[in-house]
């Protein structure tokens, strides 16, 4: 299985069980998952554009922020309401 396949399978995965999750009331773990498919579509991303895939959350958000600022500033963003829903919790 190739580095794409893995991805996009995690990219789904993460996605249907965040909606199962939601659907479920469970807002924390929701959250959660829609951001590691977040994640996992933003690796997939780079390995089309950059050949490789970050091998850290900080590797990933320094190129992304370097290199993709509009990305960048999605996640930052969606990174950092996560924080706030769970520290709620």
């Amino acid at each position: 299985m190739t580095k794409k396949n893995v991805l996009e399978e995690n990219f789904q995965e993460y996605f249907e069980l965040a909606e199962l999750a939601l659907q479920k009331q469970k807002y924390n773990s929701a959250t959660t998952l829609f951001f590691k498919a977040i994640c996992a579509g933003v690796d997939l991303f780079i390995l089309i554009k950059e050949k490789f895939v970050p091998s850290s959350h900080t590797k990933r958000f320094r190129l992304v922020q370097d290199n993709y600022p509009e990305i960048y500033e999605m996640l930052d963003r969606d990174f950092h309401s996560i924080k706030i829903v769970i520290q709620r919790r």
